[in-house]
């Protein structure tokens, strides 16, 4: 029986290769591996042999792999992971207070701070909006560990799409009850009031070029990253009926209704991880074929100073010996005469 499913299973593999794009694509990498490396390595060969041609080969390969892997590691570009997101923690309907997490519920309520609550109704209840905003009331509050996110922070933008996701997929039974009258159907049936966020890295203090310097060093240098987590609050629109002919109202958010906040928690996810493994490995590799080219070179300088010392010894050896034989011919002379 197993050896059935087995074959069943590289059948079924068999089966699912195509040949556009998967033969192409991996011919296409096979083709540019051999003709780009290949032609080097020939050129190599030719002049410094095979063995000395591979080995210089490769470490200008693994060279190259490293410099290429140290500007992915930097700029978080090339083969790179998964890339920081927003993951949905936790919903809650009402009062933060009846949150599971500690540091929601450190988070005062809108109720608590009526000026910041009829001021962000009142931005997402008039249609061309052209006043004060909510987060000039927002810096003089007693947020705690919370910090509130204006409407240009790219941040809140990812925030409110993930949340706009978990309120609307249907997954939570609270928010799909009649009490809500599919509010959370869509993101036509409510409007987001608000949207904090806590933790993460020190922002600076100000935008001096000393406090710049002095936050980016010690946020680079950071070894552990703080939980970061984003609060967006958002509340039912009030039900209207649209007389036939008419134009529907502006949608406005309904003061009966609960505020029903989203958590969310930053995944940091490992984007930079990948391009460091990759270049540490090139690294490594790079070093070992380098010191194998510098002990073979140390090899032959070796040799080359053994046979020029034995040459010198034999060039020696040979006029010591042509002197004594001139020596001994002309005694023989002298003996002669």
């Amino acid at each position: 029986m197993t050896s059935v499913l087995t074959n069943a299973s590289a059948l079924a593999f068999i089966d699912s290769i195509t040949f556009d794009p998967f033969l192409r694509g991996f011919l296409s990498v096979m083709v540019g591996v051999v003709v780009l490396f290949g032609s080097v390595y020939l050129l190599l060969a030719t002049n410094s042999g095979p063995r000395l041609g591979m080995l210089l080969a490769l470490a200008g390969l693994f060279g190259w792999f490293f410099i290429m892997g140290v500007i992915w590691w930097i700029y978080g570009i090339g083969w790179i992971g998964n890339d920081s997101v927003w993951e949905t923690n936790e919903v809650v309907i009402g009062e933060l207070e009846g949150s599971a997490n500690e540091n929601l519920r450190q988070l005062p309520d809108l109720d608590e701070n009526p000026d910041l609550l009829e001021l962000s109704v009142e931005v997402v209840s008039t249609p061309g909006y052209d006043g004060p905003l909510p987060e000039t009331i927002a810096d003089n509050l007693d947020l705690g560990d919370w910090r509130y996110l204006p409407t240009s922070n790219r941040a809140r933008g990812d925030a409110e799409a993930v949340a706009n996701a978990a309120l609307t997929s249907g997954e939570n039974d609270l928010l799909t009850a009649e009490s809500f009258n599919g509010a959370f159907d869509s993101t036509d049936g409510y409007k987001v009031l608000g949207a904090f966020e806590r933790g993460g890295k020190p922002k600076r203090a100000n935008d001096s070029v000393i406090e710049r310097v002095t936050n980016r060093i010690t946020n680079t240098l950071r070894v552990t990253h703080p939980t970061k987590n984003a609060a967006i609050m958002v509340q039912p629109v009030a039900q209207t009926i649209t007389p036939v002919g008419e134009a529907p109202d502006f949608p406005v958010p309904n003061a009966e209704e609960p505020v029903v906040t989203v958590l969310l928690t930053r995944n940091l996810g490992f984007k930079r991880l990948r391009p460091a493994i990759f270049t540490i490995f090139s690294g490594i590799i790079f070093g070992i074929l380098a010191n194998m080219l510098h002990r073979r070179d140390k090899f032959e300088m070796e040799q080359r100073a053994r046979a020029e010392a034995e040459a010198e010894e034999e060039i020696k050896l040979a006029k010591a010996g042509g002197k004594k034989a001139v020596t001994e011919a002309k005694e023989l002379t002298g003996a002669s005469t």
